[in-house]
């Protein structure tokens, strides 16, 4: 009798919580300032995505040969650089292909604002870049293809915990 009572008490916990999670989707569907929120608290605050993307490619690695995006140039190209107070300022072709400068998982993408989380926990934020193949939590390899400049000036920035480093480490 205790058993079935346990039983009881144990599906009961669990259909609230899928009461409650559904709940939670609809209102942050609903509610895009709550869904921003949201993010900023989970994915950029509490989880490590670099951690949990290799976590994930180390126990659940699906990704057949065939599978691997065409890779660009490692470096961009450039005509001019220009120092910023958080990153750099570069002169390119328009529509230059640009590449990844390190590997990385994308966390944000906004008005041709590309924001990634690099494998050695540094954020990039890449400017005027016009992302054509991936989606938001992609992982891109060094050196892949990550976009397009939509303008003939993109802006590269790299920081962690709030302190912004030398481009020069990167390009």
């Amino acid at each position: 009798m205790q058993e079935k009572l346990v039983l009881k008490k144990s599906v009961k916990k669990l259909l609230w919580t899928i009461i409650f999670i559904l709940v939670g989707m609809i209102i942050t569907k609903q509610n895009p300032e709550l869904k921003a929120k949201i993010e900023e608290a989970i994915y950029k605050k509490s989880i490590p995505m670099m951690n949990l993307k290799n976590k994930y490619n180390k126990f659940f690695s699906w990704k057949k040969e065939e599978e691997v995006q065409s890779v660009a140039a490692e470096k961009i190209q450039s005509k001019k650089e220009e120092k910023t107070d958080t990153g750099v300022k570069l002169t390119v072709k328009s529509q230059q292909p640009i590449p990844m400068l390190e590997s990385g998982i994308i966390i944000l993408m906004d008005n041709h604002t590309i924001i990634v989380e690099q494998i050695d926990g540094v954020t990039a934020t890449y400017q005027n870049i016009e992302i054509k193949n991936y989606k938001l939590y992609d992982y891109l390899e060094k050196g892949e293809y990550l976009g397009e400049a939509s303008s003939e000036e993109i802006f590269i920035s790299f920081s962690k915990e709030g302190s912004y480093y030398d481009y020069k480490n990167y390009l």
